[in-house]
């Protein structure tokens, strides 16, 4: 059963979701959507750098900031929540109404069957998923909000789906090591533990 389990946490490491998000972001651009753009940009560039952000305080900060089984908020939900809920909000719109059921059930899914395996794997505790989601949610409601917000015309998303499930073929499995340069960047940052107390 773990390897069910390690076969969904696979697509959320950063191997997967980074270029996804790069892949929307450039067909965006080149869709000339730049105000969907921007709120996609922004949206993950703020999710991708609170959660780094934390991880890296209580990384530096060791145990005096510590609290009920808080140490690395999980970075796989939270992408995942703002990377496939993005992704599927911008394409959503752009597909038949049963198709966009099946995509948004599949999304949901994912998005809950993520922290589900970080627990289960051990690699987080249930406050640190809660917390992936607290902050992987609002990006990706950022993002259904704009493209709610933002009329325009049909866009050619088959080639984006085509090219998505491509990159997630290519980099499912792979690790990126985030995690690893964040530990780095913490203890390089060690002597800022006087300013955690």
């Amino acid at each position: 059963m773990s390897s069910v389990w390690s076969f969904i946490t696979d697509f959320g490491d950063t191997a997967v979701t980074v270029p996804l998000a790069m892949l929307m972001l450039c067909f965006l651009v080149v869709a000339k959507e730049w105000r969907l753009a921007l709120a996609w940009a922004l949206a993950i560039l703020g999710c991708a750098g609170v959660i780094g952000g934390l991880k890296l305080i209580l990384d530096a900060c060791g145990t005096s900031v510590v609290t009920a089984g808080l140490t690395s908020p999980s970075g796989h939900t939270a992408m995942s929540a703002a990377v496939y809920g993005g992704f599927a909000a911008v394409v959503s719109v752009n597909i038949a109404p049963p198709a966009r059921a099946a995509l948004i059930v599949g999304t949901i899914a994912l998005i809950v069957a993520m922290p589900m395996s970080r627990v289960v794997l051990h690699a987080h505790t249930p406050i640190e998923v809660v917390v992936g989601l607290a902050i992987g949610l609002p990006a990706a409601a950022v993002i259904i909000l704009a493209t709610l917000a933002i009329r325009r015309e049909q866009l050619p998303v088959t080639w984006l789906a085509a090219s998505a499930i491509g990159l997630m073929l290519l980099f499912h499995g792979e690790r990126w090591p985030a995690e690893r340069e964040i530990r780095h960047l913490a203890a390089w940052l060690g002597a800022l533990r006087g300013l955690c107390g």
